[in-house]
């Protein structure tokens, strides 16, 4: 059909999946020498792709107009594509809203340990910000009345959306699996 349409198959298409039970995950790849967008890595795989042969897209960080010399140094990370800005200045000028969009970046003079025990800080129904760990959190202005244990990376919990309430802070996780899988229950 492809090429019934006027198109070199080889040259301008990239293959189509085959129909799955992948997960809703949007983690998207550009995979093969054409760089063929897909969802994430089991969409990819279901083309005919493995990892070795997919790379992430590089992320479009928006630069906003203002001239934000001087500005002292508050570093924030803000939007889907985790763009970096080093001032709240640079941050507002990108057009970013700093409580909708953003997350406070830790601060490089603090001496955490390594420990993976992700947070999700923010308040209740909020923004929620992601941290490797408590200590992270703390240098980024969080203390651990504001934070809940995340849900690990990896786990695999179906999209529907039924609130639990956990915890006396409280912790607001979309549904049962993952209240279970950040250890809340």
């Amino acid at each position: 059909l492809a090429e019934a349409a006027g198109f070199d198959v080889e040259a301008d298409c990239c293959q189509a999946p085959m129909p799955s039970s992948c997960g809703m995950i949007s983690s998207p790849l550009l995979c093969g020498s054409k760089q063929c967008p897909y969802a994430n890595e089991c969409i990819a795989s279901l083309a005919g792709y493995d990892s070795s042969q997919c790379t992430a897209p590089p992320p479009t960080c928006a630069v906003g107009d203002k001239d934000c010399e001087g500005e002292p140094a508050n570093p924030y990370t803000c939007g889907p594509n985790k763009c970096a800005y080093k001032t709240v200045c640079d941050a507002q000028s990108a057009g970013f809203d700093l409580g909708a969009d953003c997350c406070q970046d830790t601060r490089s003079n603090t001496a955490c340990t390594a420990d993976i025990a992700s947070v999700s800080c923010g308040p209740p129904g909020g923004k929620q910000c992601s941290y490797s760990n408590q200590c992270l959190a703390d240098s980024a202005g969080y203390n651990s009345n504001q934070c809940c244990n995340a849900v690990p990376d990896g786990i695999f919990c179906t999209a529907d959306f039924k609130p639990v309430e956990c915890g006396s802070i409280p912790c607001v996780y979309s549904n049962q699996c993952q209240a279970d899988a950040a250890g809340a229950t």
